[in-house]
């Protein structure tokens, strides 16, 4: 008998499933790993056209609408970590990572990431520097109104690439913050 329920722990696949209108069933939550770890496995009716997205899916041949997926992956990571739903960054600012993720995914060249001290807390932020040019203008249109499409897994792979970036400055005890000064 063949199973109805189509099961991933792939929050990232069960983000694009939900983008892309597949009714999530239902969650079942685990704890796994060496220190103890919330994870969601994500139920779906299995339905043919399920099938065809997930093979697109790993065969990288897929274009999401990313401000969409994201709101998808937050509220899933909520659901999951019984925590409240955080939003997104999401207004194609210097500081959003998920448009600079955007950006590297559409192929624009990311120049520089330039780190500044902010608020009264005198927090290290970074911002993302591109060359300005039309087609960013157009890119950030686009992003802000849900009209541009990237592939996920890629999408995933530059988005954890810039958090590791920022990380290792954030981080690094040979951060000088005098270097990070106001011009």
């Amino acid at each position: 008998m063949q199973n109805e329920n189509f099961s991933t722990r792939d929050i990232y696949l069960a983000s694009v499933l939900l983008s892309l209108k597949f009714s999530l069933a239902s969650i079942d939550h685990q704890v796994e790993g060496f220190r103890p770890t919330a994870v969601g496995y994500f139920n779906f009716v299995q339905t043919p056209e399920l099938y065809e997205v997930e093979k697109k899916y790993w065969a990288r041949k897929i274009a999401l609408e990313p401000v969409k997926f994201i709101d998808n992956l937050y509220r899933l990571k909520a659901e999951v970590t019984g925590t409240f739903n955080k939003r997104a960054r999401i207004d194609a600012s210097s500081r959003d990572i998920h448009f600079a993720a955007t950006l590297l995914t559409l192929k624009f060249d990311l120049l520089n990431i330039e780190f500044n001290e902010e608020g009264y807390r005198r927090q290290l932020v970074g911002r993302f520097i591109f060359k300005e040019s039309p087609q960013l203008e157009k890119a950030k249109e686009d992003y802000l109104a849900g009209l541009l499409a990237i592939e996920p897994i890629l999408f995933i792979s530059n988005l954890r690439g810039l958090k590791s970036q920022l990380a290792n400055i954030y981080k690094s005890p040979h951060t000088n913050m005098e270097k990070f000064e106001k011009i």
